[in-house]
């Protein structure tokens, strides 16, 4: 696992942008053929994550190009979603006919739903952090395919929370959990976090874990955590109250070896909440 990336103790501080993004855009294609290529990998992008937004869009294209979204919108691809609590100010959704073109193209069909109002703005932040930081994964070449966690088919089970993102290293058949940290986990919180974590390790759901954030004091911490016993917890009836157990979890170290921290003090450039 060593290979997928650097080391645990000393991950990259920025993602080198090791691939062109718009690389399958290019090798002698017509100017239709990348127009239409461009168009697939938006309109696949809008449906596995079900929004966007613009900066995002052109990490994913590797543009500076400002006015494609417009340009689809103009074409009745997409709509704009008004998020006023964000820097960046609106977020961009598949319309009817976007969703069409993008399970046309997909040959499958994805759960999507078209009302602006089903999306959650409590958690637009943390859902863009986590398409910039699968487009960097993707960049170093560590991870090819993702799902989201809303694409993602099995139910929470306790111990065996699913991961913000499932991805795949197509290469070496390796299933990669991405957690994206833009709230720092204390107490009860992080014990269970990080005990689904070796769960899904262990039961083999993925052979290892990313957890990603922009601050590396969070970080330093979750690697200091799982260097000692995890204590478990339980639940009475009592509602809302949680018990410590006297028992605990103690890693190995193969799978403390497979828990990798990533560092990007870029992650919410341009994704920051207003007052």
């Amino acid at each position: 696992m060593d290979e997928l990336i650097s080391a645990s103790d000393d991950s990259p501080s920025e993602i080198p942008k090791t691939r062109n993004p718009r690389a399958h855009l290019q090798a002698g294609q017509s100017p239709r053929a990348r127009a239409n290529e461009k168009l697939r990998t938006v309109l696949s992008w809008l449906m596995k994550w079900h929004y966007s937004s613009s900066a995002i869009v052109r990490e994913l294209l590797g543009t500076t190009e400002t006015n494609y979204l417009p340009q689809l919108l103009k074409k009745r691809y997409v709509r704009a979603v008004p998020a006023p609590s964000l820097l960046c100010g609106k977020i961009w959704m598949l319309s009817q006919d976007g969703l069409a073109a993008a399970t046309q193209a997909a040959g499958i069909e994805i759960s999507y739903d078209l009302r602006p109002e089903s999306i959650s703005h409590a958690n637009v932040k943390h859902t863009l952090a986590a398409q910039r930081a699968i487009l960097g994964l993707r960049a170093q070449n560590i991870v090819h395919e993702f799902h989201p966690e809303r694409l993602i088919g099995r139910p929470d089970l306790r111990g065996q929370k699913r991961p913000d993102v499932e991805c795949v290293n197509v290469e070496r058949n390796v299933k990669i959990a991405v957690e994206v940290e833009l709230s720092p986990k204390f107490g009860r919180e992080l014990d269970m976090s990080l005990i689904a974590i070796v769960e899904g390790l262990r039961l083999q759901i993925f052979d290892c874990a990313i957890y990603v954030s922009p601050h590396q004091a969070t970080l330093d911490r979750y690697r200091q955590a799982i260097n000692v016993d995890i204590p478990e917890w339980w639940k009475p009836e009592t509602p809302n109250k949680w018990i410590r157990s006297n028992r605990s979890i103690t890693l190995s170290d193969t799978e403390r070896s497979r828990i990798y921290f990533v560092h990007r003090p870029d992650l919410l450039l341009g994704l920051e909440q207003l007052g």
